[in-house]
């Protein structure tokens, strides 16, 4: 009697995570990206079709468009993402995941792509005269979900003439010109008006994580008089 042994068991998806890549630049994929396992087939027997192309970018083997490649070429460094859409933030790629032996797996490769600039947004806001108002994402905020997890910076490059930033915790310090605050130590902060006759006010600054950095955003601030007598 001649047994056939036979692998019906699909592979085993190890990693499928998001890939992050540079606006306008493209990343190598690794095994820590996409990783696939079969105890009965080598790597260079685990087959990625590609079901549905990036929209924003190309997926690259050995330089040349990919319609398929293998676990082998992961491992050897041979496949790419290469964003190319401008300043489209997310793309996805769709795979099958084969061993040849069993029904393909379908997967989902999310792409996210870092701004060339920090999207931060400065709004204005009011204030009566003398009065303070807390520093919230209504007036400042970065608006990119990826890089709002990341250790952003805030420097200050022109404080208000007629008041101060100030920390709501005790003891109150003032956020100065060319100082550097963490986004989440921002939000501790507060206008304070200094009770002048004045109209406007505003302060300046700017966001910067590792080697990218914002445009400098203006926040203008309208004083509400308060008649004194």
């Amino acid at each position: 009697v001649n047994i056939t042994l036979v692998d019906d068991t699909q592979p085993a998806v190890v990693n499928n995570t998001r890939l992050v890549v540079r606006e306008a630049s493209s990343i190598i994929l690794d095994r820590g990206m996409l990783n696939a396992t079969d105890a009965e087939v080598m790597a260079a027997g685990l087959v990625y079709t590609v079901t549905r192309r990036p929209r924003h970018g190309q997926l690259l083997l050995m330089k040349e468009v990919a319609t398929s490649f293998t676990q082998n070429d992961i491992d050897a460094g041979r496949v790419q993402y290469e964003h190319t859409a401008g300043e489209r933030l997310h793309d996805h790629i769709l795979l099958s995941l084969t061993d040849s032996h069993t029904p393909p797996v379908p997967l989902r490769l999310g792409v996210t792509v870092i701004p060339q600039f920090i999207p931060l947004e400065g709004h204005p806001f009011s204030v009566r005269e003398g009065e303070l108002v807390p520093i919230t994402t209504d007036i400042l905020m970065v608006n990119n979900t990826y890089l709002n997890r990341q250790p952003l910076n805030i420097q200050l490059l022109q404080a208000p003439q007629h008041g101060q930033l100030l920390s709501s915790s005790a003891p109150m310090k003032e956020f100065q010109t060319g100082q550097v605050l963490t986004l989440s130590d921002v939000y501790d902060l507060q206008y304070q008006h200094d009770d002048s006759d004045t109209l406007l006010d505003s302060f300046v600054v700017r966001c910067t994580w590792l080697d990218l950095n914002s445009e400098n955003i203006s926040i203008t601030i309208s004083i509400t008089p308060v008649n004194d007598k």
